[in-house]
């Protein structure tokens, strides 16, 4: 072996290095995609113990760490555990490798009104940043009634592909990258999946998440008249009649409008977001 013999040439030293670096990664992504394979292969990597079904996420970051921890030490599921750390970790910038991966990009709607101290400076010399609270909120609420259960709170969710019988023949993971304003909601399907059955899914989610609605105190000053979501009429006159005879008292009309919690985005608009920490003298140069 000559992995650790020492070579005088250089660059004979860098590309046996090299080629050994390939070598322990390409078995590294072997051990990991038999691992992923391996869900049927027991029922414990399916069964979903009472307290992550009923909403708890398996495992969560601590402050000031980037490794996923259980989230309590008396676990007591620990295969469960051991087969779905590994997922909690992939890197998502090269599992497209290995899984067939799909985006959506959001761009959310920003919670109203705007900050006071948006453009000029408030007491303490700083500016506010614009929120997106309530749209979040509703898209994290979503994925995680979508999913079977949470892998990790705001970030992983791991939802099951069942056959006929309702039994469990593979998943999909589905991650939320970004910050908000601009979410990439990211589904990473295992191999062997029909194309069909994935874009059915992805469409289906799709179509969930751009028919979320927040309700806020705006009108069509505030926001296209395509923004908000249009009333549905519900009451016939037979109904205010019989309401009138009856006494009851009129009903108020709401001063808040639904509104569209997210706008769908076909371009990677995170790639090319620019987050100021604070504002540039000159608007023209990105530098």
């Amino acid at each position: 072996c000559q992995k650790d013999k020492q070579f005088p040439s250089h660059f004979r030293m860098s590309v046996i290095k090299k080629f050994y670096s390939t070598l322990n990664h390409l078995q590294q992504t072997d051990i990991l995609l038999v691992h992923l394979h391996s869900f049927t292969s027991n029922p414990a990597h399916y069964t979903i113990p009472d307290p992550v079904r009923n909403g708890l996420p398996l495992f969560v970051i601590n402050p000031g760490s980037a490794t996923p921890v259980l989230y309590s030490s008396d676990f007591s599921h620990p295969m469960f555990a051991t087969f779905w750390k590994p997922v909690s970790s992939l890197d998502i910038n090269i599992w497209h490798r290995w899984m067939h991966t799909h985006r959506i990009g959001l761009m959310l709607q920003h919670d109203h009104p705007l900050p006071k101290h948006l453009l000029t400076t408030s007491s303490n010399g700083r500016y506010h940043a614009v929120l997106c609270r309530k749209a979040a909120s509703k898209v994290y609420e979503l994925l995680k009634t979508w999913a079977e259960f949470c892998l990790l709170e705001n970030h992983s969710y791991i939802r099951f592909i069942r056959d006929e019988n309702d039994q469990p023949t593979s998943f999909y993971v589905i991650r939320v990258t970004s910050k908000p304003p601009c979410v990439v909601v990211w589904l990473a399907f295992l191999g062997g999946i029909p194309g069909s059955v994935r874009h059915d899914i992805y469409h289906e989610l799709k179509e969930k998440i751009h028919a979320l609605t927040i309700k806020q105190r705006v009108c069509w000053k505030d926001l296209p008249i395509t923004r908000i979501k249009p009333l549905e009429s519900s009451s016939s006159s037979e109904e205010d009649e019989s309401s009138s005879e009856a006494g009851a008292k009129p009903i108020v009309a709401s001063p808040f409008s639904e509104v569209f919690a997210c706008v769908p985005m076909s371009k990677p608009v995170e790639k090319i977001l620019i987050r100021y920490e604070k504002m540039p003298e000159d608007f023209c140069s990105v530098l």
